[in-house]
Parts: C-alpha cells; sequence; structure tokens
C-alpha cells in the first residue's frame, strides 16, 4: 500500500526585490510616436500644445509593452472633437474640449483619457483626428509597465523538501 509522506510545515518565504510596476511618460517628440498625414493639413507643434493637428484622418500611433496607459493633451475651448482610439482594435473616445465660450483660458497637459487596467501584453494605440478643421492636441502618454518579476525566495533554514509530492514505498 502506498501512503502519502506527511505534509511538511509551511515555511514562510521572504520577498525579495520590489513588487510596485512603474509609469514612464513619453513625451509627443520622444520618438515612441508615429505621426500620418492623410490630408495636406499637417501636424505641428509648439511647447505648450504639443502635437496638434487640423488634418480629417491624421492618426498618431504607438506600440508599447504594459498593463496601463494615460493619454494627456490641451484643453481647449472650440474647436475640439471627440477623438477616437484604439487600443488592440478596442475604441474608446477622448476629448479636448475645455468649454463652447471661446474666451476660456487653454488648459495644457491634461488627461484626456485613462485606460490603467490593460491586461499585461503588448498594445497597439492609434489616434484619429476624424474632423478637418478641427484640432486635436497631443502632450505626452504615461505608460504602466508591471511589477518586475523576481523568483528570487529565501528559504528558512531547516526546512526539508519543496517540490512536488513523492509517493512510494
Amino acid at each position: 500500500m502506498v501512503v502519502a509522506p506527511a505534509k511538511l510545515p509551511a515555511m514562510p518565504f521572504q520577498q525579495l526585490g520590489t513588487v510596485a510596476g512603474t509609469s514612464q511618460s513619453y513625451a509627443y517628440n520622444s520618438g515612441l510616436f508615429s505621426y500620418n498625414q492623410l490630408s495636406p493639413l499637417r501636424w505641428y507643434s509648439d511647447a505648450s500644445n504639443g502635437a496638434y493637428t487640423p488634418g480629417n484622418g491624421n492618426t498618431i500611433s504607438f506600440s508599447f509593452f504594459g498593463s496601463g496607459m494615460h493619454l494627456y493633451g490641451s484643453l481647449q475651448a472650440r474647436g475640439c472633437p471627440n477623438i477616437p482610439v484604439t487600443v488592440d482594435g478596442v475604441g474608446y473616445t477622448m476629448s479636448c474640449l475645455l468649454a463652447t465660450v471661446s474666451k476660456v483660458a487653454p488648459q495644457y497637459d491634461q488627461t484626456l483619457l485613462d485606460i490603467p487596467t490593460l491586461p499585461v501584453t503588448n498594445h497597439a494605440v492609434t489616434i484619429t483626428n476624424p474632423t478637418r478643421g478641427k484640432y486635436i492636441y497631443f502632450t505626452r502618454a504615461v505608460l504602466d509597465q508591471p511589477p518586475p518579476i523576481n523568483a528570487s525566495a529565501v528559504v528558512n533554514p531547516g526546512s526539508a523538501y519543496a517540490g512536488p509530492p513523492v509517493w512510494g514505498p
């Protein structure tokens, strides 16, 4: 008759290293982003607005490995459309519209879209200006990376066997 060995007592393990994920901010001119221009109206840039375009169909694209994404840009009075954003083929909408009153001052580097819980994998993102003559303003993306995996552990002295169960006589 084969009898399973007695269970070993649970031994506490000591966690080594960090378990927190990190976020990295990428400015519009960091080289992460690809700008595509489908009309004669081009992408422009300046210190406060970042990259902006009035072009119908003009896009920003980028790829990243991570677990979350946060897009920033300028909120403007009038002239801002609802902006389609696709992440891995899933559609989202962001807006840079602050108010419909033209005398409201723009607010720079504001959150336009937050997606904090993406699966930890590679992601493809496209931001599209849908309306000719309406501007989109983009300054940066903050990309969340997952916590690093640290497989190291310290086992208390005196522990015997930490593998799978051993069956036998």
